[in-house]
């Protein structure tokens, strides 16, 4: 019975250490972006892959975009606003220059937390001059 009893405030103390450590720096997101996920209708058979690092310590996203069917893609952003609407810009992505370059950019690292701990309130959107609302997107939560 002893041996119990010595051992409980040990794991007790190395639980509180523990829980800070725990704290999240980072999120992972991968997303495919589809015309059909536009409220409004995008650019029929365009696709992208959306692959992102989040970081909450540095408010800097790291990502690739990789677009298929939208030769003329002349902007990216991520908007807030549930699947079956549209909402503000809240982060402009820069396209990728080359397109399989990865583009790293800051963001305010509070924002970045808000959107990874509500991912379906989030969107990633690209439009061309013909969808300017819009040629392909998905929910940071797909």
């Amino acid at each position: 019975m002893l041996r119990f009893a010595t051992l409980a405030p040990v794991a007790a103390v190395g639980l509180a250490v523990a829980g800070p450590a725990l704290a999240q720096d980072y999120a992972i997101i991968g997303l495919s972006l589809f015309d059909d996920l536009v409220p409004t209708g995008g650019a029929e058979g365009a696709d992208a892959d959306f692959n992102a690092e989040f970081d909450f310590v540095e408010g800097r996203i790291c990502y690739y975009l990789e677009i298929n069917g939208l030769p003329d893609a002349d902007g990216a952003a991520i908007h807030r606003g549930r699947s079956s609407g549209t909402g503000a810009e809240m982060i402009v992505l820069p396209l990728p220059d080359p397109p399989d370059d990865e583009v790293c950019i800051d963001a305010d690292a509070n924002l970045l937390q808000r959107m990874n701990q509500a991912r379906d309130d989030y969107y990633v959107m690209v439009r061309t001059p013909d969808y300017p609302d819009g040629a392909i997107r998905a929910q940071l939560s797909h």
